[in-house]
């Protein structure tokens, strides 16, 4: 009576044939993968050399605080703004897409040890979404509201 076992010499031959397909599989993606991570599929960025990137490179925000930064009506009336404050606070809001989310990773970026122009860059590189001299506007306003400290990193 025969085995309904293959023979170990035919359980070799699948095996290597198996393992032969997993590795053309795991070939491809990676190859995939790669293609898809080079850097030309990074955000272009150009390179920043106008005023308000060197004003960023020397400006190191400190937080006050804990998380972020609850910007709704009552909270945002406990700050010591103005109104000229208050509006710019608003026109980030109505002139940046997703400024609400961009914000919050500029927050989360605040470290104490880096400048506006690092946090701006790392954000970018997070979001794909340059944030420009409105990061400034904003951690301005947040020192302004005294929850943020601006300190200079003396280059």
């Amino acid at each position: 009576m025969g085995s309904v076992f293959p023979t170990w010499a035919r359980k070799r031959a699948l095996t290597a044939g198996w393992r032969a397909e997993i590795e053309e599989t795991g070939d491809r993606v990676l190859d995939r993968s790669r293609r898809q991570i080079r850097p030309s599929a990074l955000p272009e960025v150009a390179p920043q050399t106008d005023a308000w990137f060197e004003r960023a490179s020397k400006i190191i925000p400190v937080r006050r605080y804990r998380g972020p930064i609850m910007d709704m009506a009552a909270p945002l009336a406990a700050f010591p703004l103005d109104e000229s404050d208050l509006a710019a606070w608003r026109q980030l809001y109505a002139d940046i897409p997703n400024w609400r989310m961009l914000r919050l990773f500029a927050e989360y970026w605040t470290d104490g040890s880096r400048t506006l122009a690092e946090i701006a860059r790392l954000v970018e590189m997070e979001t794909g979404q340059a944030l420009g001299p409105s990061i400034e506007t904003y951690f301005h306003l947040l020192a302004k509201a005294g929850v943020m400290e601006l300190r200079s990193n003396g280059s």
